[in-house]
């Protein structure tokens, strides 16, 4: 495990800032349907939510990834269960 640099915490946030709003904005004035066709902006979603996770590992902000753990993977993975189901 990598040591943090904590002069390089804010450089991270930023790039976690700047990447949200990239992902947010490809996907602006789409709907699911749209997304699921568009291979182009969903590999740039992915890419953005991976320069997310890399920053966040680097920064080490671990009540981000607590609170994601606890409020937003017990959400995400019954829909993964169903999206599995839908498609096996």
């Amino acid at each position: 495990m990598t040591r943090v640099h904590p002069a390089r915490v804010p450089e991270y946030l930023r790039h976690m800032i700047e990447a949200i709003d990239r992902a947010t904005g490809y996907v602006a004035g789409m709907n699911a349907a749209t997304f699921e066709q568009d291979t182009r902006t969903q590999d740039a979603v992915i890419r953005a939510l991976e320069i997310v996770g890399e920053a966040a590992n680097e920064a080490r902000i671990l009540h981000v990834v607590w609170q994601t753990i606890k409020r937003d993977l017990p959400v995400l993975r019954p829909q993964i269960v169903r999206l599995l189901a839908r498609i096996s």
